[in-house]
């Protein structure tokens, strides 16, 4: 996603480096520009093994309802690029199915259940006209001009999916006492495609007073002589183990982490002009490439004729050939998945009314990958740690209040969100919690959740009691 964005940003700033700078006549017009962030998180993996019944079969049946937002107006202080540039960026929920079961027997309750846990995706559409006119003076020389007009079109899509597979059984060794195990198995899968096709025509042209030089030489770049191309895909699976016990009103559950190796791919390359460097490590305009901006001169200071032709027809000879420069990722080396461990500790001061609970995580979220050179080229992870929750009950309606710190840290940058925001409690930056739910109806119940903080979304579903 980055690299397509500065290869856009590059685009439109394409002058901006030049030894004698000014400020470019730019006009973009981006209304093909979008992009759509798609998000949906499960909490159901968190609910406590010995949380069931063992009076009657219980079968629950939720999702999250979409929800849609897109504007115009998204504000996007780029350098080099007026205030016009204002692509359509949104937001939508994915529905995140939950399905879970729990059927008294054996014994005890064996529970069985399917959660999305989280889904992301990323759609983005970098569609722009690209107009550029711009004249540099050199001083008692001349001017160097540079005109380009062209077209940007980067579908791109990323996605990233956890699901997992609950085997679960609950029974009372004595009447006050429930213990519990669940077995998770987790299924992980990221992938990335994309494409940029590009087209670019132009002119760069030296207009020298003297002795009187003046020469344009064309750009001329198709979509056959400049793309990009993104794809790749990870996937695998691992298991893990959760066990709970419930005595009186102390509820305690140890939900197990997991580091798994993930099979894939992944493959990134794309030719641009020879005069941008493709690396994107070092993404840049090379703009000595472009503009002959050190004009020769002989011992008496007067221009090298016979030199600066020269340079003119080394650089005409890679305009009309529409030289580039290339660049390639291509590694199938594992990913490595992390899962955190944690530990919660539950107490009912009204019993069925009102609980309060404390979570400590041990870990990340995180993803790590190294390429077959021994190169770290992935390292990012959530840190989620310190949930403290108030659960009210009453009747049918509940109210979930509380909060927990977050992090985030991407390759050699740690606690990324701490710094940034000037705030470190506890390992953290706070995030407060704010969640309303009820049913409706009687033996089959319709499920209504609301999520007001850290993030808002809706949640409906079936809840049914055979």
């Amino acid at each position: 996603m980055g690299i397509q964005k500065k290869f856009l940003l590059l685009l439109l700033a394409w002058g901006a480096p030049m030894a004698f700078s000014q400020s470019l006549d730019l006009s973009l017009n981006a209304e093909q520009s979008r992009a759509i962030l798609e998000g949906g998180i499960s909490y159901d993996i968190l609910r406590y093994p010995t949380d069931v019944s063992f009076d009657y079969p219980e079968g629950h049946l939720s999702f999250n309802v979409p929800l849609d937002l897109t504007t115009s107006q998204f504000e996007m202080p780029l350098e080099g690029v007026d205030s016009s540039f204002a692509p359509r960026i949104g937001a939508r929920q994915k529905v995140n199915f939950s399905f879970r079961i729990n059927v008294p027997m054996l014994g005890g309750v064996v529970s069985y259940s399917q959660t999305e846990n989280v889904n992301f995706g990323f759609n983005m559409n970098l569609g722009s006209i690209i107009g550029m006119d711009t004249v540099t003076p050199m001083e008692d020389m001349g001017n160097l001009t540079l005109s380009l007009k062209g077209a940007i079109n980067a579908p791109i899509r990323y996605r990233m999916g956890w699901r997992t597979q609950t085997f679960g059984y609950a029974f009372k060794p004595t009447k006050n006492m429930v213990l519990a195990f669940n077995l998770h198995k987790h299924l992980f899968e990221l992938d990335a495609n994309g494409i940029v096709n590009t087209n670019i025509l132009g002119n760069v042209g030296i207009d020298i007073s003297n002795p009187a030089i003046s020469k344009d030489l064309g750009i001329n770049y198709s979509e056959n002589d400049v793309f990009g191309q993104v794809r790749g895909n990870f996937s695998g699976s691992a298991w893990s183990p959760a066990f709970g016990l419930k005595w009186w009103r102390l509820t305690a559950t140890a939900r197990l982490g997991v580091n798994t190796k993930v099979k894939g791919h992944f493959l990134m390359k794309w030719k641009l002009p020879f005069f941008i460097d493709p690396n994107p490590k070092s993404f840049k305009v090379e703009e000595d490439q472009l503009l002959i901006t050190d004009i020769p001169q002989d011992d008496s200071g007067n221009v090298n004729v016979s030199e600066l032709m020269n340079k003119m027809q080394t650089l005409e000879g890679k305009l009309d050939r529409a030289e580039t420069d290339s660049f390639k990722i291509d590694t199938k080396t594992d990913l490595e998945f992390s899962i955190p461990s944690g530990y919660t500790l539950s107490f009912d001061l009204i019993r069925d009314h009102l609980s309060f609970s404390y979570t400590y995580v041990r870990g990340a979220i995180s993803a790590y990958h190294q390429d077959e050179q021994g190169v770290t080229d992935l390292n990012l992870g959530f840190e989620v740690n310190h949930v403290m929750l108030m659960n009210l009950s009453l009747f049918r309606a509940n109210l979930t209040v509380g909060a927990f710190v977050i992090d985030f840290y991407e390759m050699n940058k740690k606690n990324w969100l701490s710094e940034s925001a000037g705030i470190d409690i506890l390992g953290g930056v706070p995030v407060p919690v704010l969640n309303l739910s009820t049913t409706i109806g009687g033996a089959a119940r319709i499920l209504l959740e609301l999520d007001i903080l850290p993030i808002p979304a809706g949640k409906t579903g079936i809840v049914y009691y055979f």
